[in-house]
């Protein structure tokens, strides 16, 4: 039976592979490039002399094919992902957001879809501090992500939990796994779905609801901010139909009427139509996962 690797074998490989990573993520120039591999990474101090001289044996071409693959790879898979916010961005502002990017953050996930999330979540904050770059942008790039995310939610979340079909007033709420609930301070979501849009969305909060209906077909409408706060209630933060009622009402001052209650009732009803609601869980699950990684940063905007 054959021993692993030792300690020292691992910490070699590690250097490699930054080594690698840190090629692929620099925005240095070709020539500042090729003057480290002509001096076998040297100035790094983590690789070893002989692997060094190894690289260095290489042609350079390799390391630049290489590292041109991965950086256009990586530029594509956001590019399809947010077409609309690179056009708005234009491509000479887009590049310049995707290459420092990489070089101060660089994609943490293996899945080549997690790219274009971890890129926005870094670029949101950013995008609206940028005096050059329309106030609504933001929005439209998370709205993306949020019509991405609808397309490829799984239906069933979790197998294994049973669901019952009747709706109760102490029982937390199963939607279909597709639904996405979210606030935006722009109506994007009611832009013409074509990328080369110029248009202008109108300011103001929104709320949001989409989902897939049974032909698979992308579903939205529009929420009143009291509808929006009592669905994310039940949906994000898993509250009892009751406890939603109570949290939203309080937040937006008002009580908790039967005409609040009636129209939550035919909201819930439409969607139970739809069939973007399942019915409600049989009891509160604080483990329960989410129905994709980056479902709150969706829903709940990006102060998660």
């Amino acid at each position: 039976m054959s021993e692993g690797p030792t300690a020292a074998e691992i910490a070699r490989l590690r250097s490699l592979q930054r080594l690698l990573q840190d090629a692929i993520v620099t925005d240095r120039s070709r020539e500042g490039l090729v003057a480290d591999h002509r001096g076998g990474f040297a100035h790094r101090g983590d690789v070893r002399a002989d692997d060094g001289a190894a690289l260095r044996e290489q042609p350079f071409t390799r390391l630049n094919v290489y590292r041109k693959l991965v950086r256009n790879t990586l530029r594509s898979a956001i590019g399809n992902e947010l077409p609309k916010t690179r056009h708005r961005l234009g491509a000479e502002r887009f590049e310049r957001y995707y290459t420092s990017y990489l070089r101060t953050e660089a994609p943490a996930s293996r899945l080549l879809r997690d790219v274009a999330y971890e890129f926005a979540r870094w670029a949101h904050p950013r995008l609206v501090a940028d005096p050059q770059v329309a106030d609504f942008i933001p929005d439209l790039m998370r709205f993306e992500l949020f019509e991405f995310d609808v397309y490829t939610g799984e239906r069933i979340i979790d197998p294994g939990r049973e669901v019952v079909d009747e709706l109760s007033a102490d029982l937390p709420v199963a939607f279909d796994g597709t639904v996405r609930i979210a606030r935006f301070d722009h109506a994007v979501h009611r832009l013409l779905d074509v990328v080369e849009n110029d248009d202008v969305p109108v300011a103001g909060s929104v709320g949001v609801l989409a989902y897939r209906d049974a032909d698979n077909r992308y579903r939205q409408m529009d929420l009143t901010p009291l509808a929006t706060s009592i669905l994310t209630a039940m949906h994000v933060e898993q509250r009892t139909l009751a406890d939603a009622l109570r949290h939203a009402c309080g937040e937006h001052q008002v009580d908790i009427t039967a005409g609040v209650i009636e129209g939550t009732s035919q909201v819930l009803a439409d969607l139970a139509e739809r069939a973007a609601l399942r019915g409600a869980w049989p009891t509160p699950d604080p483990d329960a996962r989410d129905p994709s990684p980056h479902f709150r940063w969706l829903c709940c905007g990006p102060s998660l």
